[in-house]
């Protein structure tokens, strides 16, 4: 997920006199010195910045390396995966009754902690190689495995619900921050960027990525429910979500 600080990510708007131009600064130069070449070093750019002392090349840098993010990351409409957005729809209408009925029984007989994870990982496996939800990512840690991503949300919803303790004793950036990151997340749409919202799609598109990552790891139907239910239940709290 991107992890700049969300005032430094801010879209900055400097309004002239209504009948007047309006001038749209550029928000790469809003960041912070470290926040720059973290941004450089994720374009695969940092071997350019050994003599870039001044804040005012590293902007310069920074915005060639929007540009090599920009031609990794940068979602064409119609180009993501449709499937998980009509997969999705049919799981806000069949499991969202509820706020599920998770229990450690319930993992425990689909084989414990570490297949349950697995779902997790799969999960992101698919979000990543989706264009429509890739560029909601663009600042995220490129050292850290799908399987730690997926550990990350997988010991979330496990310590949500009472089950185990995992996620506050390991390492994470917290979902809250990291969601309004994504929603201002460079890689998007500038439109997409500017109202800070997540789309209809991509909320389908998560639903539709998670419920095929369980198929693909076979999890009963008695978890999947349960799994199920409890996103659907709690998705509504990132909205208003807008029209791709």
């Amino acid at each position: 997920m991107c992890n700049v600080n969300t005032k430094q990510q801010h879209h900055v708007l400097t309004r002239q006199p209504t009948d007047g131009p309006q001038l749209v600064v550029d928000p790469l130069s809003q960041l912070d010195t470290k926040s720059l070449k973290q941004f450089i070093t994720d374009a695969g750019l940092d071997h350019c910045m050994e003599h870039m002392p001044e804040k005012a090349d590293l902007v310069k840098l920074a915005r060639a390396a929007k540009g090599r993010l920009d031609e990794r990351y940068a979602y064409v409409r119609g180009t993501g995966d449709e499937e998980a957005v009509a997969e999705g729809g049919k799981v806000r209408h069949k499991y969202n009754r509820g706020v599920g009925n998770l229990s450690s029984e319930l993992v425990e007989s689909f084989g414990g902690r570490d297949a349950y994870m697995r779902i997790f990982d799969s999960f992101y496996q698919r979000m990543f190689a989706d264009p429509r939800m890739n560029v909601l990512f663009g600042w995220r840690k490129r050292e850290l495995p799908t399987a730690e991503h997926g550990r990350r949300l997988g010991s979330f919803i496990l310590q949500f619900n009472g089950i185990s303790d995992e996620y506050s004793k390991t390492p994470h950036d917290g979902f809250p921050t990291a969601h309004q990151h994504a929603k201002r997340c460079p890689m998007r749409p500038k439109e997409h960027q500017e109202h800070a919202r997540f789309t209809k799609q991509q909320r389908d598109a998560w639903l539709g990525h998670m419920s095929f990552a369980m198929k693909e790891n076979k999890v009963p139907e008695g978890l999947c429910a349960a799994l199920l239910n409890f996103l659907c239940a709690g998705m509504p709290r990132y909205g208003p979500f807008v029209e791709e």
